[in-house]
């Protein structure tokens, strides 16, 4: 089930997001691969990131499972630290917080499996 969800909310991320970044994927240690250049830049990456269970009643026969997924933005600027988080003169220039603002548009309040 853990697997579905994750290609759910990539399959999300990329109709949603389109050329805003250059792919969207499963996090498979992308971001320690010391050749990641901004060529690759922005990206989105999506794991999980781990789940909760509690009993839903006092008996402990009904229990409630909740699961996190963690969304990954990585961008990188050239020009400075400021345009990497905000974007830059050209709207081509996408920022983190754009980035962060458009995923939260597209996964807010979607039931994804």
């Amino acid at each position: 089930m853990i697997a579905l969800i994750e290609a759910a909310i990539v399959q999300r991320l990329r109709q949603g997001l389109g050329k805003l970044v250059t792919g969207v994927h499963s996090y498979g240690g992308e971001l320690d691969d010391e050749s990641l250049g901004t060529g690759r830049l922005p990206m989105v990456l999506v794991t999980f990131g781990g789940a909760r269970i509690e009993p839903m009643t006092v008996r402990g026969n009904a229990f409630r499972t909740s699961a996190k997924f963690v969304v990954i933005v990585a961008v990188r600027s050239l020009r400075s630290n400021q345009a990497a988080r905000q974007g830059g003169v050209d709207k081509r220039e996408v920022g983190a917080n754009q980035l962060i603002y458009a995923v939260r548009r597209l996964l807010d309040a979607q039931r994804l499996g």
